[in-house]
């Protein structure tokens, strides 16, 4: 008896977890050349003196968390390192120059989330 009872547990345990909330389904796996190439195309947008709001209006949108940007700072240049792949996402690691109002430029190490699918996003993480 006991068996039966551990053995209907586990059965009940994996259906629930097995039927998950509902349709939604992972994210796609980012495309590592996609990634790199929006990724380049925002930091360019960014130095020409671009909003971030205005990829967010481009078509396909994209997305742009990056505090510097949304605070004003203006990007002198930048330097695309490595990537690897994280979960969905494709990791970035860049070199930026900054110029912050009244303060002298600064290079800052840092390291860009993106994904490409279903939406295009790209999230500044910690500084590294």
């Amino acid at each position: 008896m006991t068996k039966r009872l551990i053995g209907v547990a586990i059965t009940v345990a994996g259906l629930v977890l097995g039927t998950g909330c509902g349709a939604s389904s992972a994210p796609n796996k980012a495309d590592p050349d996609q990634a790199r190439a929006v990724l380049r195309d925002a930091l360019e947008a960014w130095k020409k003196g671009e909003t971030s709001d205005d990829l967010l209006a481009r078509t396909p949108s994209v997305r742009v968390l990056d505090p510097d940007w949304q605070k004003g700072a203006k990007l002198i240049s930048f330097e695309i390192g490595a990537d690897a792949p994280f979960a969905a996402e494709q990791r970035v690691s860049v070199v930026l120059k900054l110029q912050h109002a009244g303060r002298p430029s600064t290079n800052k190490k840092v390291m860009y989330a993106i994904g490409t699918s279903p939406s295009i996003t790209i999230v500044r993480e910690e500084d590294s």
